[in-house]
Formats: C-alpha cells, structure tokens, sequence
C-alpha cells in the first residue's frame, strides 16, 4: 500500500523495496532479458521473481483470423460433442466411421426411403432399422488405475511364478504380494479421489463420480416368489416376469386400441390446413433432448440423433409432414397409457372411488394394500371401507417432502430436515472426512449435495429462535466433523468457519425465503399460495399466552408493516435482500 502512494510522499523522502538476496540475484539474470524483449519490441517487465513478456505489434488482421479460428472451434466443437461423447462412454453406442466418410450417400438412401410408394408405417420401419445399420457397438473397456510402480511389481511376481528353479521364490513371492496389495489399495484410493474431485468441480454433485467408480453393474434378482415357493433359476424367474405382463397387457382391451378414427370422414371444407413441419423445428427438439439416457424400444439413442442431426434433421421432417398429409400413424405410436385423476372434494365420496380403483386394478392383477393405505383430515372422520378394510386415519404425514401435522409442525419438519441432512452427510463420508480431499472440494459438495437437503421447503418455515439454534449446531457439527475436530479441543466457531468458509445455513435459509416471498407477491396470476398469504381470518377468538409464530413477523421486521405493498417494487425489495439475510445477527432476532 505505501509503495503504491510513495508519489504522494514529501520531497527528500524516498521507499525503496527490499528482497531476499536469492530474488536480487534472479532479477539480476533476468534484467538482460527484459532488455533482448524490448529490442523486439514486446513489453516485458520484472515482477518479483518471474519476467513478464506481452507482445504489442499484433495487427488487426491477425486479431480477426484468430476471432474467426475460435468461433469456428467452438461451432466445431458443439458438432462434434455428441460423437465424442459416444466414445467416451462404455455403456452407449457410437455413430459408425463409415457412415461419417459417406454422409452423402447415406443421406440419399434415407431420401429414397421416404420417396417411395410404400405406406408410412412400412417407411417407418424401414428409416428405423436404417438408424439401426448407422450403430455399431462398442465393446466396453475400462483403463487400469493401476500406477507404473505396482505393473512392474506384478510383472516381477509373475516372473517369480513361473521360475520354479529360485527356492526361495516362495519368500520373494510373498514380500511381493504383499507390497503389491498395498500399492493397489492406495491407487484405487488416488483413483478414486481424483475422479470425485473432478466431478465435483465439473457439476458439483457426486452422482456421476459414484456411477463412474461403480464396480458392479445392476444385479440381477435372486429370486421370485411362485405361489407358495420361491424360483432362483434365472430361467425360470423370466419365464414368470413374461408369463405376469403378457396376461396384464392382454389384448382383452386392444380391441379399442386398434382403430384410429377415419378422418377422412369429415368434410374437406371443415378441416383446417395444418402447417407443415419445419426442420428446423426437428433440429430444436431433437437438440433438447438429454444425452446418456437409456433409448426406448426402437433402441435409438438420442446420442445417434444429435450425432447425425444435418443428415436425419430433414428426413425426419418430410416423414412427419407425410404422416399428416396421409393421416396415416405408424403402429408404433398408437400404444398410450391413460391415468384418471379424481377431483371431488366430498368426503362421502372417496369410498367410492377407492372401491371403484380396487375393482379395477384387482382385474390387472393388482391390489391395495389396505396397512399401507392412510387418511388425513382436518374435518369430521368419516369410516371408508375397502374390500371390507377399513381405512386407518393420521394425525400426521409426509407431502412433497415435507411433513403435514396439526400440532407442532415446525418442529418436526425441523427436525426431519437434521436427521436427513445427516443421513445425506454420512452418504458423502468418503468427500467429506477424506484427509487427501481440499477444504474447496469438501465446500463445494456440502453446498451442492447436503446444505440443499437441510434447507428443503425452508421458503415457507416460520422459525424460532429455538429452531434457528438447532440448524446451526446441526451445521457447526458437520463443520468440525470435516476438519476432524471434536467440541473438547475448544476451537472457536469463528476459527472453524474461517477455514471451511461454508455458507451459513441461516443466511441461506433468510435469502431463499425473502426472493420466494417477492415472487409470490409480484405474480400476476392469482394463485392459491397468493391468496392464502392475503387472507384475512373474520371470525374466532386470539388465544391466551404468546401467539403462534406466523410466516410473515420476521419480513414485518425488516420491511416493515407493510410489506406486502414494498414486495412490489423489486428494486426495492433486492435492496432489503442483504439487511434481512443477515438478520439473525441482530440483538432484535434473539427476543
């Protein structure tokens, strides 16, 4: 900082810095240097210990041509991504040499297919067993994460194996051995911390690192129950899944399935013209589709179309612009599945329609199971009965992640976030405890992997000063758990914080809550969490004692009482963002 302002100092006054006698004698060397890139006319200079060269005489033209090589490599690139990919992945398909050197024809042979005379469900079959012949599989190869150090032990043990000559082989054989399990653990170990820090880095999470360290593929069932006794042949196990779904997709309901509607029925003048597909519409929905998921029965994976997307991209629109001109659809696409949803709110009504679902789904060979069949409800209990069971009613249970209760709910759901966040902690020990792994890789997974799951649904918690304490021990445990310290070593929090720099869980939990209320509000449909948040109860009577804590007394706090005109101005709104996020480290918050 002073040498930065030693031009503001007085007259007479001069600073001058210091360095070690080795960096004096290094600038030294490199001052001739600096003096070689002058003459050629860079810019070069001494930065403590290391010269600095930048080149200065490069004309716009060169700019240009460099411009114009990036975009290019980067169009490239993005072509190319999903061929690449198809080789880096074992378990996928990739699109076959042959057919790249030959796009030209390949195309034409697809043309030819869609130019002929045959009906459009022939020429789907026939474009979808072309995609087939453009596949070739590819045999899966794992490399060895064996190091150098351990091969060459390896091949050492095996010329010791086969030298039956040496006597004292048997000792060298287990020193060897010995030493080789030893190097082979920890190289599986380095392996696998290189492949978790490297997915970590790359998405955060670690569910590809875990699916790529995997050892063994899904395993097949052991056994399956036939009536009274269980079958463990694997034969015998197929036979009975096939034999299960062949009688619960029988054709006793095709008969509605088979026939599509004549169209051709309707007078022309009242059908309206429908435009035709674009390619480029083809391009964009075959670009949204997700790379490594498993393809459907035709066995296509979206790897081969985005691969191959300038030669099937117009092909693909001409079939489908066939299909609506003939009004004829593939068989392929006529099989559905249609699910009913009930709506009525009568509780009269859900025996009914609980029955109705009983009798139905007992005729494709399923049941209810009436122990794992619950009621809630906030009204009179009204007995339903179901094949003769009745129905067991709940105080409390479990809706899209978050626990439904009459009494205490914030408490529970409080402490259901702890015990999962712990569960999730304990999942990731292997990052979280490693002693090889940075405190950067360990903050990146606990705030991507586990702080998610201890804030789950916290926009629409009302805490306390007791619920706030619980999510900070719950945080400072894990903290200390990484760097392996225990409460007895007395380290302080601030200390600890320092060097796991996580983020708080509370400031996290005040900034997704104070966006999610801004949003609510500034919605210009009027929905049901909207109206509930505006309600206004008319009758009944406030209680003795304390009241409740409400959602909206800690925003009254920083935006004041009223808050519901201030969330709607956003500029306004992410102003107060900062000073409500750090609420609980005012003395007001502790009241």
């Amino acid at each position: 900082m002073i040498l930065r302002n030693r031009s503001n100092l007085q007259e007479g006054v001069n600073i001058k810095e210091d360095y070690p006698k080795e960096i004096i004698e290094k600038r030294k060397q490199l001052q001739l240097q600096v003096e070689e890139e002058k003459k050629k006319g860079n810019v070069a200079f001494i930065k403590y210990d290391k010269l600095i060269i930048r080149k200065t005489h490069e004309s716009n033209r060169e700019k240009k041509e460099k411009r114009d090589f990036k975009i290019t490599e980067n169009t490239i690139t993005k072509e190319s991504q999903c061929r690449k990919n198809l080789v880096n992945n074992n378990k996928l398909y990739q699109i076959s040499e042959r057919n790249h050197s030959t796009n030209s024809r390949t195309t034409e042979s697809l043309n030819e297919i869609i130019t002929s005379d045959a009906e459009t469900g022939i020429k789907y079959r026939r474009l979808q067993n072309k995609f087939k012949d453009m596949l070739v599989s590819k045999p899966r190869s794992k490399e060895s994460y064996l190091s150098k150090k351990t091969l060459e032990l390896l091949d050492e043990r095996r010329t010791l194996i086969s030298n039956k000559e040496d006597k004292e082989r048997r000792q060298k054989i287990a020193t060897l051995s010995k030493e080789i399990k030893e190097n082979m653990r920890k190289d599986r170990k380095e392996e696998r911390n290189r492949v978790l820090e490297e997915n970590i880095k790359r998405t955060g999470g670690t569910k590809k690192a875990m699916k790529q360290l995997s050892e063994h593929g899904k395993e097949w069932i052991a056994k399956l129950k036939q009536r009274e006794s269980y079958s463990t042949n694997r034969l015998s196990i197929q036979k009975l899944a096939t034999d299960y779904y062949r009688l619960l997709y029988s054709d006793k309901f095709d008969s509605g399935m088979a026939t599509i509607p004549e169209v051709n029925e309707v007078k022309e003048n009242k059908v309206d013209e429908v435009p035709e597909i674009l390619t480029s519409e083809v391009i964009k929905a075959i670009k949204s589709q997700k790379l490594k998921k498993a393809p459907g029965p035709d066995k296509i994976p979206n790897e081969m179309l985005k691969g191959s997307l300038k030669e099937i991209s117009p092909v693909l629109a001409k079939l489908f612009n066939k299909i609506l001109q003939t009004r004829q659809i593939p068989e392929e696409w006529t099989e559905c599945h249609i699910i009913l949803l009930h709506n009525k709110e009568n509780p009269a009504a859900i025996e009914q329609m609980m029955q109705s679902l009983a009798n139905i789904s007992r005729e494709v060979g399923l049941e209810i199971n009436a122990s794992k069949t619950k009621l809630m409800s906030n009204s009179r209990e009204i007995d339903v009965m179901v094949d003769g069971n009745k129905i067991e009613y709940v105080k409390e249970y479990i809706y899209l992640g978050q626990i439904i209760s009459p009494s205490d709910e914030m408490t529970k759901e409080i402490n259901r976030r702890i015990a999962q966040g712990w569960r999730k902690y304990w999942s990731l020990k292997e990052i979280v405890k490693s002693k090889d792994l940075g405190n950067h890789i360990k903050k990146k997974t606990f705030e991507t992997c586990i702080l998610p799951v201890l804030t789950y649904g916290c926009e629409t918690w009302s805490t306390t000063l007791y619920h706030r304490e619980r999510l900070t021990k719950c945080q400072r445990a894990m903290e200390r758990s990484m760097l392996g310290l225990k409460i007895k070593d007395r380290v302080r929090n601030d200390d600890i914080r320092t060097r796991t720099k996580l983020t708080d869980i509370l400031t996290r939990i005040n900034v997704q809550k104070w966006r999610w209320a801004g949003h609510l509000l500034r919605h210009p449909i009027n929905k049901w969490s909207k109206q509930v948040t505006l309600w206004q109860p008319r009758d009944g009577k406030r209680g003795k004692g304390r009241q409740v804590r409400r959602w909206e007394d800690d925003l009254k706090q920083t935006a004041g009482p009223f808050w519901l005109r201030v969330a709607r101005d956003r500029n306004h709104w992410k102003k107060l963002e900062e000073a409500y996020a750090k609420r609980h480290t005012e003395l007001r918050d502790l009241l």
